[in-house]
């Protein structure tokens, strides 16, 4: 089926899409490229999907499924607050995140072994979004929201996190050497076994955060908040810290 016709399908909504694929299980969706600037893609199944270089921009994805899908140099950035009111009934209460630049909401979304690699999700939202094994090398996720979310075993090698809101995420066993997360909040975030050498962490709030058997080689803690923070058999070697207490 040609591309054109895949996305009209899509523009049909997630039941007529999710039907079409039961249907079709065998072929093959390319979508690289494609147009999907404030498309509602709540609850598609867009499980391997190719969607390279993409434009997601103010895309609503809620509970999308996203696994192993292509998403290198997607795009998933844009400008709007249409999604607050969504937001506030979710939460049933006021709407955290309501700053008029919420980009794309991944409440609940699952991107496990998909491929970010370079994409930009700054502003997005992956509240409690799974993206356990997925590939995030370089991507830019400046101010992004990924409170609860699992990157278990993900590979964030050079990733740029500035600013984001990891809080409580887990990041066992990921990789994210050379990864820029300065002024990052990482409260109780779980870095268990996981590899930081040569990242940025400077301002960050690691309060109560898990780093029992890290890789902490060569990172910067320069002026991060380090309270009850966990620290069982790290590898500390070569980290530059003005204030570095471990288990303070």
């Amino acid at each position: 089926m040609a591309k054109e016709e895949q996305l009209e399908i899509l523009r049909q909504g997630a039941g007529a899409w999710n039907k079409w694929r039961m249907q079709n299980p065998e072929d093959h969706i390319d979508l690289s490229y494609a147009n999907l600037i404030r498309a509602d893609l709540r609850e598609a199944n867009l499980r391997g999907v190719d969607l390279r270089g993409a434009n997601l921009t103010e895309a609503f994805l809620y509970r999308v499924n996203l696994d192993g899908a292509n998403l290198r140099g997607a795009d998933l950035m844009g400008a709007t607050d249409r999604f607050s009111d969504f937001l506030r009934a979710c939460a049933g209460e006021s709407d955290p995140f309501e700053t008029g630049r919420v980009e794309a909401f991944f409440s609940s979304a699952t991107l496990n072994g998909a491929d970010l690699s370079e994409a930009n999700l700054s502003d997005a939202i992956l509240r409690s979004a799974s993206l356990k094994g997925a590939i995030l090398r370089k991507a830019v996720l400046h101010q992004t929201h990924l409170v609860l979310s699992d990157f278990l075993r993900a590979d964030l090698i050079e990733a740029d996190l500035y600013e984001a809101n990891l809080r409580e995420a887990y990041f066992i066993s990921a990789c994210l050497a050379g990864a820029r997360l300065d002024m990052t909040n990482l409260y109780k975030a779980k870095f268990c076994g996981a590899i930081l050498k040569y990242a940025n962490l400077s301002g960050s709030n690691l309060r109560e955060a898990d780093l029992n058997k890290a890789d902490l080689s060569g990172s910067h803690l320069i002026f991060a908040s380090l309270i009850n923070t966990i620290w069982k058999r790290q590898i500390l070697p070569g980290v530059i810290s003005t204030a570095f207490q471990p288990g303070i």
